[in-house]
């Protein structure tokens, strides 16, 4: 926290679920809440990832959906909004 009305609160849940030695889920929950003088936002985000293993080979598909109280993101026609969505593929290799 800072000085005044400013400063941030969060927290997260992780849980996950190895369905298999080679196959996992996991859901992660966030929220967060942003002050700043007499503005307040609050942002929600759940990412939903899957890790797939074979051998030393990790993959890592991922789904993320984002909230906020507040138009603080753009859309494909770069308008504001009050959402987003991302995919990301990590890809992990230990030796």
């Amino acid at each position: 926290s800072n000085e005044g009305d400013a400063g941030y609160t969060g927290a997260a849940l992780y849980p996950s679920y190895a369905i298999s030695d080679n196959f996992g889920l996991g859901l992660r929950a966030e929220y967060f809440d942003y002050k700043e003088g007499s503005g307040d936002t609050s942002f929600t985000a759940f990412t939903l990832s899957a890790n797939l293993k074979a051998g030393g080979l990790t993959i890592i598909p991922e789904l993320r959906l984002d909230n906020a109280s507040d138009d603080i993101f753009v859309d494909s026609d770069l308008l504001p909004t009050k959402s987003a969505a991302q995919f990301a593929v990590g890809v992990v290799y230990g030796f």
